[in-house]
C-alpha cells in the first residue's frame, strides 16, 4: 500500500494480520453454510471501506477468520469493532438464532512471506474443524 504523506513523500507498508471472531455462544452452530458467503461479502465491503486489503475470509458455524493487510491509518481495535458491529446487523438478518459476536477476539500477525499459507489455512476451516475445536485451534495458533 503506497500512501502519500506530503508532497514528494511516500511510505510503503505491507502487513499480514489474522483476526478470529467467534459468536457470542461460541459452541453454538449459528452461522449457516448457505448464507456464509453473503456475510463474508458484507465484511469484505467493510474492509474495503476502511482501505484494508482483504486476503481471505473463512470460518465455520461458530466463528470466522479474516486475513488482511491493515491500513496504517486505522487502529486494529477500531476496525474489528466496525466489522463486529456492522456484520452483527447483517448476521441477525441471515441467521435467525444469531445473538451477536463475543466481546473479544483473537489477533495474530505473521510474516508477509506466510501470506499464502494463511490464505489456505483460512480457506480450509471446514477441514480443520472436523478434528479441532475453536479453543484448540486458538491454542495451536499461539504456539
Amino acid at each position: 500500500m503506497d500512501i502519500q504523506l506530503s508532497k514528494g513523500e511516500n511510505v510503503y507498508t505491507e502487513s499480514l494480520h489474522h483476526v478470529v471472531i467467534s459468536t457470542f455462544a461460541k459452541k453454538d452452530a449459528l452461522i449457516g453454510l448457505e448464507q456464509r458467503r453473503s456475510l463474508y461479502a458484507y465484511i469484505a465491503g467493510i474492509m474495503a471501506n476502511r482501505n484494508c486489503k482483504l486476503f481471505r475470509i473463512g470460518g465455520v458455524e461458530n466463528h470466522i477468520h479474516i486475513a488482511f493487510d491493515l491500513n496504517i491509518n486505522i487502529a486494529l481495535a477500531s476496525l474489528v469493532k466496525d466489522v463486529k458491529e456492522a456484520s452483527a446487523i447483517r448476521a441477525n438478518i441471515l441467521f435467525p438464532d444469531f445473538v451477536g459476536w463475543q466481546k473479544g477476539f483473537a489477533y495474530f500477525t505473521l510474516a508477509t512471506k506466510d501470506k499464502n499459507v494463511l490464505i489456505e489455512y483460512v480457506k480450509n476451516q471446514e477441514l480443520h474443524h472436523k478434528t479441532k475445536s475453536l479453543d484448540d485451534e486458538i491454542k495451536s495458533l499461539t504456539m
